[in-house]
């Protein structure tokens, strides 16, 4: 699709890259788990788009972040948060990358209610910038799952995404789905 699609372009270079992470965990009272890891992507010709929307190579990209991470493993519930904080920029320029947040927060807590389960997530991600100097605003989203067994091998989801019908963007100009609701029937052979 980049080198033939829509705003492709056929001369695009193959993305290449190097990276290198180090993390730790640490678990405490065996309920509470925390991680961190911090992480280098040095990207060749990335690929991107100019404001022609035409895809086009970065020469040089550099990713530079660090994630902390916390947990919580009840009897019957869970919580899991992550924090990131990264910078995406034009190695050659210096500039920042196109649609990245350098920020985002992200909080999910489930509930198991014997065999059913529940849930609810909440992602915050920081502002970003778009061609021509546009910002895009920092949003929340709140999503909700459940699950319910039906039988010992058939499941029914429920998942609604973007609860508070929150406005955003992550490119300008090109709306994001508003909210929505799902139902999906599973079956697992045991």
């Amino acid at each position: 699709t980049d080198r033939f699609g829509f705003g492709g372009n056929p001369n695009l270079d193959a993305e290449t890259s190097d990276q290198a992470q180090i993390g730790a965990r640490f678990r405490t009272a065996g309920r509470h788990l925390f991680g961190l890891d911090i992480y280098a992507n040095d990207i060749d010709n990335l690929i991107g788009f100019n404001e022609f929307f035409e895809a086009e190579n970065i020469d040089e990209a550099e990713i530079r972040g660090a994630e902390l991470s916390y947990e919580y493993a009840g009897d019957s519930f869970n919580v899991r948060t992550v924090l990131i904080n990264q910078r995406a920029e034009d190695a050659t320029t210096g500039e920042r990358l196109l649609r990245r947040a350098d920020e985002s927060l992200t909080i999910t807590y489930t509930q198991n209610i014997g065999r059913h389960r529940a849930g609810i997530s909440m992602l915050a991600s920081g502002d970003r910038e778009d061609f021509g100097g546009v910002e895009l605003d920092s949003y929340v989203l709140i999503n909700l799952t459940g699950q319910i067994a039906l039988t010992r091998n058939l499941f029914m989801n429920l998942r609604v995404e973007n609860l508070t019908d929150e406005e955003y963007e992550t490119a300008a100009n090109f709306r994001m789905q508003e909210r929505s609701a799902f139902i999906e029937l599973n079956y697992r052979r045991r």
